[in-house]
């Protein structure tokens, strides 16, 4: 794994536990891969959004993945669009993990406009 500094806004830092902190539950579900690539979020601008874009996007990283000659790409997606994008493309859920939950651990953070239940983290072989 990389480890990138810490950032210096404390809204990024929260934002950045969050990750690590549901990343740490993958590791319990690692799908046999010694490397895999991963990411900090896709997101589409509200204006680009019913497009088809966050699919393209996930297939462009399914080619990379290939290319760099890793065998998983695997994110954590936090939107019910994202995940849809992501099922369509094949990628499988690994684990889900409630936001009720994530309010608990980081009472900074206000999910009460998200109409999302889990974050999920997924998984596409290649």
């Amino acid at each position: 794994m990389i480890y990138f500094s810490q950032p210096k806004n404390e809204a990024l830092r929260d934002i950045f536990a969050a990750h690590n902190f549901i990343w740490a539950e993958r590791q319990n579900a690692m799908c046999n891969a010694d490397k895999y690539l991963t990411d900090y979020g896709l997101v589409i601008g509200r204006d680009f959004r019913q497009r088809g874009l966050a699919g393209e996007f996930l297939k462009a990283r399914i080619t990379l993945t290939k290319l760099l000659g890793v065998t998983v790409t695997s994110s954590i997606f936090t939107a019910t669009a994202s995940q849809k994008a992501a099922e369509k493309v094949g990628y499988e859920t690994i684990v889900e993990y409630p936001f009720a939950n994530l309010e608990i651990q980081f009472p900074s953070f206000d999910f009460s406009g998200n109409d999302t239940i889990f974050a999920k983290i997924m998984d596409k072989k290649v």
